[in-house]
Parts: structure tokens; sequence; C-alpha cells
């Protein structure tokens, strides 16, 4: 028994020993003073004896649960972060802090944390000097915070821990957005920092009205996402919908805000969208003054709103600068623009292969001339240049920004021109593509100008078919698809009231 006792005495002044030379490794890397450090210690080892002694003696009786706590979260948290390079741990006095070094600002470690448990007098209760801490009991919990660049700090026979939230500056700063330029409007947009987002939001809506709540989604990424809405203004089945679906959510990981949007759509088969997509904190702050519901997104300057219309994909920010009568003007130029990007072709196809008798003969002989040295069909021709315009746009697009847009316009030119002079396409259809192009980009929305793209290929292909029948067969169940889809339980024809 006696040498049982002696055994233990000594493995454990071992281990405590061991922690000491451990933490002033560590500490080395946080610029703590060696001297400061020691001193410190030279008061610990001179009643580390007694201490362990006396815990020795004592601990079938009295060590309980509170006593455990400590123990048994270093065990879990160290192993859950075996083997990962930047997971430091320290042991000082009666504390133990976790926490992952490449995920928090190490000046603040030093300044806010480790002087303060340095200089901790064992009277009185460590005060650290900033406000976001959270207190908790669960081991898992620890660990997310810990992933999440918090670090934990347990004191021995309590049975819980502290989380202190030092997160290290790895974001941008607010910039511009390059997405959705607008005329005489904020220049602010949105960043990867959720709570950054939300202080944008709150600053164009200073009001207790204003609701917000934070949701976990992804199994691997659980990444936070906040749902945004203005008491009073919203449905309340609309609100229990969304957050139905959110929770419903079955994925490891949320890459952005249009892939959850996928997930949370009524129609998730139909190529148009069903959620708004924005980084632009003046007209997300718009949205929700207007009675819909934001959903925020962390790690993502993109926010999804809904429920959505058909037409809301056609306004813009800076449609409320001009007169009501302007404004409406221009949405509907919108809207043409829209229509005729996704019909010029096919009813050029459609006239020249079916119904060419419809055409006023001077139209018909300018078609006919233009088409005289081309070896293609109608059809084939403005598949061939379909195909070349969306190769072009997804090459400017992956290109930088001034190189891309020169690429975009010079290409343009170059292989019209070329297209032409070698006989491949007339100068009719290059005419008909060019303003398609010009159309397309007319859409504020991006999401609903990619919708364009397989309806410009279905009406192509029915009108290469059926002729104008086609056209307008497509068309009647293209309206008969739209009025089939739900944005948040609303119907995607209904227009806000």
């Amino acid at each position: 028994m006696k040498m049982h006792f002696v055994f233990r005495f000594v493995l454990h002044s071992l281990s405590s020993f061991s922690s000491v030379i451990n933490s002033s490794r560590l500490l080395s890397e946080f610029n703590i003073p060696n001297k400061k450090f020691w001193n410190i210690h030279n008061n610990y080892w001179a009643h580390h004896i007694f201490n362990v002694i006396g815990n020795l003696v004592n601990s079938r009786g009295r060590r309980g649960k509170t006593s455990m706590f400590q123990d048994n979260l270093e065990i879990f948290i160290k192993e859950k972060f075996k083997g990962l390079s930047d997971f430091s741990f320290l042991e000082m006095n009666e504390y133990k802090i976790f926490f992952i070094s490449s995920l928090v600002k190490k000046e603040d470690v030093n300044k806010y944390v480790i002087e303060h448990l340095l200089e901790e007098n064992s009277n009185q209760v460590v005060k650290f000097p900033v406000t976001n801490i959270e207190k908790d009991s669960s081991s898992e919990k620890a660990q997310e915070k810990i992933l999440r660049g918090n670090i934990i700090v347990s004191k021995k026979n309590e049975p819980f821990f502290l989380s202190i939230s030092l997160p290290s500056d790895v974001g941008r700063s607010i910039e511009s957005s390059d997405q959705e330029f607008s005329l005489y409007t904020s220049l602010e947009s949105f960043t990867e920092q959720l709570e950054l987002n939300l202080t944008l939001v709150r600053r164009y809506l200073p009001t207790a009205e204003l609701k917000s709540e934070i949701f976990e989604v992804g199994k691997i990424s659980k990444s936070k996402i906040a749902l945004l809405q203005i008491e009073g203004s919203v449905n309340k089945d609309e609100i229990e919908f969304m957050k139905e679906k959110i929770k419903n959510v079955d994925e490891k990981l949320i890459i952005n805000s249009a892939f959850l949007g996928r997930r949370l759509e009524n129609s998730p088969f139909s190529s148009f969208p069903q959620f708004q997509v924005s980084d632009r904190p003046d007209l997300i702050s718009l949205a929700l003054t207007s009675g819909k519901i934001v959903i925020i997104i962390d790690q993502n300057p993109f926010a999804l709103i809904g429920p959505v219309s058909f037409l809301d994909f056609f306004e813009s920010t800076e449609d409320y600068i001009y007169i009501a009568r302007t404004a409406f003007l221009i949405r509907i130029l919108r809207l043409t623009g829209y229509i005729l990007s996704i019909m010029l072709v096919p009813l050029y196809v459609a006239v020249t292969t079916h119904e060419y008798e419809a055409l006023p003969l001077e139209l018909l002989f300018i078609i006919i001339e233009s088409r005289s040295d081309v070896p293609f069909t109608p059809f084939w021709e403005s598949v061939l240049m379909l195909l070349t315009l969306e190769i072009l746009k997804e090459a400017s697009k992956r290109m930088p920004a001034k190189t891309g847009n020169t690429l975009g316009v010079v290409g343009g030119i170059i292989i019209g021109d070329a297209a032409i002079q070698a006989g491949i396409a007339s100068n009719v259809l290059v005419v008909i593509i060019g303003i398609t192009a010009v159309s397309s980009f007319v859409t504020p929305n991006y999401l609903m100008g990619v919708s364009s793209k397989i309806l410009r290929l279905l009406f192509l292909l029915l009108s290469f078919q059926f002729g104008l029948y086609g056209v307008i067969i497509g068309f009647c169940f293209l309206i008969i698809h739209l009025n089939s889809i739900y944005s948040m339980n609303k119907p995607y024809l209904m227009a806000d009231s």
C-alpha cells in the first residue's frame, strides 16, 4: 500500500512537471516572459507536494463530479484533436486552455487570456476583459467552439468551461458590389462574415421589429444561417414553412447561398430561380420592408430573398430613383429583352424553315441572298452561332475583368465577321445573335438570365420541328409551368400587393 502511494505521488509529480514544461514551450510562442512564468511556478512547486499528498489521501472520499469534469474535458478534446499540428494546450495553476492557433488571434490570446491567468490570485475570481464569453458544460460544444476560433478555459473543481471568442482576422473589408452594379445607390456590399452582414442590415433598419434567428445547417460544416424578417410584415405560415425547410436540409457542406436555395425551393427541378440572390444591404433592407424573408449564410457574401414572384427578377434598386411611370417602363423594357433573348433565334429558324411565305418579299429576298453561300440549314447554323456565343460568354467570365470585357467585344466582332466571310453564317443571323446577346444582359438578375439559355434551346428545337406552331405551343407550356411554381408556398406569377 505504501509503495502504491509513493508510485502515485511520483507519477503525479512527473505529470505536473511535464505540463509545466509544455506550457513554457507554448508560452514562448506567444511572447510571454519566461521569468514571469517561472516565478509563478516557483510558488506553485512550493505548495505542490502538500497539494499532491492531500489530493491522494482524499481522492477517494472527496473527488466528485466537479473535480472529474476538467480531466474528462481534457481527455475528450485531446482525443478529438489528436494529430492536429496547430492544436494548442496550456496548463496554468488550476486552469487548462485549449485552442487552435491558426483560428485565433495570438496577440489577443496573450493580452486577454494568458496574462490574466498568470497574474491570477487564488482568492479572487479571474475577470477576462472581453465581452463575448459563453459558459457551457458540454464536451461536444467545446469541440465546436474550438473549431470556430474560440478559446476554451476550464478551472479545476468547476463543472463548466468558458468559451472566449477571439477569432483571427481573415475576412475582407466592406467593398462595392461587383455582381450588382447600380447607379446612384450605396457602394456597400456583404462580406463573408455573418456578424458584419447583420450589422450592415441593422444600420439600414435600426428597429426592434427586425428579428433574426440563427440556425446551423450542414452535418460537417455546421454553417450558421440567419433568418431575418420584420415582425408583423411577414405571414407566420411562410416563416414556419421556411424554418421547417432549413431544419430539414440534409447536406454535409453548404457551399454557397445558391446551393442552399436549391435545397429550399418548392420546385427544385425548375430552371427558374425561386429565391433572389443579392449581396447589397440596401436591396436586402428594401426586401425586408416589403414583407419578405432574408436568409444570410456565414462564410458567403450573398443572401437569399423570398418569397419572390417572376416580375421581381426584373426590378433593380435604381428603379426607386425614377418616378413610378419611368420605373415601370424600364421594367417592361427588361422583360421585353428577356423575351427577345429567348424567342428571336427560334423565330428566325421557324420562318426560314417552315413559314417563309409569311415574310415580306423584300425581307425574304434579303435572307435568301445572305444564306446563298451557307452550307448549313437554318437550325444548324443557329446552333453553331449560339454555341459560339455561349463559349465567348464563359471565356470572358473566366478571364480577368479588363481582359474578359475586351475578349467578349472583340471576339464577337472578329468571329462574326469571319463567319460571314467564310460562309458559315448569314448576315441576318449574325445580327440576330448580336441582338440576342445584348438582350440577355438586360435582365438584372443573373440566375434569371441563366434560365433563358435553357428556354432558348427548347424553343429552338420546337421551332425546328413545328415552326411557328411549335413556338406558340412552347409559350403556352411555359405559362403553365410558371403558374405551377411556388416560392415559399406563394404563386410565382402573383405580383406583390
